[in-house]
């Protein structure tokens, strides 16, 4: 989890009457304090822990999309050699590309907006389109028939769990458990191995 979650899960405790434990090592959150806070309060941490698990799903489809298939740009300021682009931008670009979209559009880490049109296979600032530099696509695997494959979708195992583990004088503790990003690696890895083809 991201450390604004963790606070967001922390921060519990001052808008409920609860007690918050994350026990991120293996997992969980736990909830305790009164059933009726409880209630209000879970509905919170799932949304949390759903967010969290949405980021470390687009952080492993990234990354898996780039074992798979890379996006260039070539720096035209020096040898004119292929520039990767980073594994997020990697994803948004192959997406568009699948969807047979005209072009795409995103941000570089100092929010500067760039379209990719891929009829010329060009990329350029969005509010300067004469600083065009070329883009290109290569597929990092290929099968026997040079058919490329490629994974449209991962379905992802539910991320949350939750279960109540004991109720004393009116007061309940309720575990979530959630899938850790190395768990949810692994269970993509293996996932990803049975190709879809397009």
């Amino acid at each position: 989890m991201l450390s604004d979650q963790i606070k967001a899960l922390q921060d519990l405790s001052e808008r409920y009457d609860v007690e918050v434990e994350i026990f991120q090592d293996q997992g969980k959150v736990v909830l305790s304090g009164p059933k009726d806070e409880i209630s209000d309060a879970s509905d919170t941490v799932h949304k949390i822990l759903r967010d969290a698990d949405h980021h470390v799903q687009n952080k492993l489809q990234a990354k898996l999309i780039s074992d798979y298939v890379q996006w260039y740009y070539i720096d035209t300021d020096d040898k004119k050699e292929l520039i990767d682009y980073p594994d997020h931008i990697n994803l948004v670009i192959e997406k568009a590309y699948r969807n047979k979209d005209k072009e795409v559009k995103f941000s570089d880490t100092a929010g500067v907006e760039y379209i990719i049109n891929f009829n010329n296979m060009e990329e350029y600032p969005s509010d300067d389109k004469s600083d065009v530099t070329t883009v290109t696509r290569r597929d990092k695997i290929e099968s026997k028939t040079n058919n490329s494959y490629f994974c449209s979708e991962l379905r992802y195992p539910t991320p949350i769990a939750p279960c109540f583990c004991y109720c004393k004088q009116n007061k309940i503790k309720l575990t979530f458990s959630y899938i850790k990003p190395t768990n949810l690696h692994i269970m993509l890895r293996v996932a990803y191995l049975d190709f879809i083809k397009f």
